[in-house]
């Protein structure tokens, strides 16, 4: 069955991770007005989302990322939302390059189509969170988790397969990754290991449906 709407988690997430990043921004009072209008943007396009206003949030978004070229997370929420919208193809751009400004933003020398560099240095940061304290990894496994559903509805498996691990590694025991994990395993053939992984998502979400529906149609 095509995938479901359900961002709801991801966009959250996102918008949490803008609001905290701008209210600490140097500390400096010369980005006041700055930090008040970007934020005053952003509620707008948050409650157009809510409203269902998705072409009109979009079209914000992409004027919002005109202002801010280099802001990764407003380009990540455009690519979430092409999602929505029911364009993947659309989304898959926005969201690499969202993911690659992220890794460069936090020191990643390596390229990012080479699973095996950016694990390592996922793992890395991963490690320094913890001791931190702090979640530095949240764009990064919800951009992996919508490219691994964009790559998916694109019926590109294997790359969407690399990605969704990916946010799984980050965020391990994720209901909503392991689901989509285990149907992309489904649609590549492999049925026991696929059923595993939705009835996993089902046992840590109970209250999600889409995985035994998942379970269902498998």
């Amino acid at each position: 069955p095509p995938r479901r709407k359900t961002w709801r988690v991801a966009r959250k997430a996102v918008f949490l991770c803008l609001c905290d990043y701008y209210n600490t921004l140097n500390g400096q009072w010369s980005n006041v007005k700055y930090m008040d209008n970007f934020l005053l943007e952003l509620r707008s396009v948050e409650m157009l989302i809510s409203l269902g206003e998705l072409q009109q949030a979009l079209k914000r978004l992409i004027k919002l990322s005109q202002a801010y070229p280099e802001n990764h997370q407003v380009v990540s929420m455009m690519g979430e939302l092409y999602l929505n919208l029911g364009s993947p193809q659309k989304a898959i751009r926005p969201l690499q390059w969202a993911t690659k400004q992220y890794l460069k933003e936090k020191g990643f020398e390596g390229k990012t189509t080479k699973s095996d560099e950016e694990l390592k240095f996922v793992q890395e940061l991963k490690k320094k969170s913890q001791e931190k304290n702090e979640n530095l990894l949240w764009n990064l496994w919800v951009n992996h988790f919508l490219l691994g559903c964009a790559y998916s509805k694109c019926q590109k498996f294997k790359t969407a397969l690399r990605h969704l691990n990916l946010a799984d590694t980050i965020n391990p025991n994720n209901g909503e990754i392991l689901r989509n994990i285990g149907w992309v395993e489904v649609m590549n053939g492999r049925l026991i290991n696929g059923r595993a992984l939705l009835m996993r998502a089902a046992t840590l979400e109970p209250e999600n449906a889409h995985a035994l529906n998942d379970l269902g149609a498998s």
